[in-house]
């Protein structure tokens, strides 16, 4: 079986990735201030590190994946972002964005987070994103 990683479409440059994930991320801020569904922010700050990571893994490593998850066909396996990110960013990256992964799902599609705990829930995922940020950033990026 042979894996691929692919290399990222035109117009898809770091900055473009860092950009978007500044603007998630900003608007994660405000939605966490929402007194009646805080817990949308989760799903900000997961896309904020998946901008943040997409911009890293370009910049450094030339590779993109248009899919969160590992996908095959008859004889390829294709990398998944998780899998880059594993792969190619470290456990220092991989532990905190796997968490606002999961966190993100569940707060999408199976309400099975503690929803007498949102707020420290909200926080703990804010946090996740800033060692995600500060690990991937590069000189020059705001």
């Amino acid at each position: 079986m042979t894996v691929v990683v692919e290399s990222p479409p035109s117009g898809n440059t770091p900055e473009l990735h860092w950009t978007k994930g500044i603007g998630c991320e900003r608007l994660g801020e405000r939605i966490a201030q929402d007194v009646e569904r805080p817990e949308w922010a989760i799903v900000l700050y997961f896309y904020a590190a998946l901008h943040y990571t997409k911009a890293r893994l370009i910049a450094e490593h030339g590779v993109w994946s248009s899919r969160h998850a590992q996908h095959r066909d008859s004889s390829t396996v294709y990398m998944g972002h998780n899998d880059l990110v594993r792969e190619y960013l470290g456990r220092q990256v991989f532990k905190p964005y796997k968490q606002l992964y999961d966190l993100g799902r569940e707060v999408r599609y199976r309400f099975t987070y503690d929803a007498g705990k949102v707020t420290e829930t909200v926080q703990e995922a804010y946090e996740d994103l800033g060692a995600i940020r500060a690990a991937v950033r590069q000189q020059g990026w705001q």
